[in-house]
């Protein structure tokens, strides 16, 4: 457990203080807005199929929201 949180916090570091504070600005903003809007319920009243497309597309705005915050914050 040490060696995570060794490799966190080296991670965190190395990383523009912009970008951190960002993504965990962003990261605030989405549980907060899952357990005031119920967005997590939501989808589990979903199909299978269009469960996994609503999870799937979920992920898919933090992955690329994080991935374009990283381009802008790096160059």
């Amino acid at each position: 457990m040490k060696t995570i949180l060794r490799q966190l916090k080296l991670f965190i570091q190395q990383q523009p203080k912009g970008y951190v504070i960002t993504l965990m600005l962003i990261g605030a903003v989405s549980v907060y807005c899952n357990y005031h809007f119920g967005i997590e319920d939501q989808i589990y009243e979903f199909g299978k199929l269009q469960r996994f497309f609503a999870f799937a597309g979920l992920y898919a705005i933090h992955f690329y929201l994080a991935y374009l915050l990283y381009s802008v914050f790096t160059g």
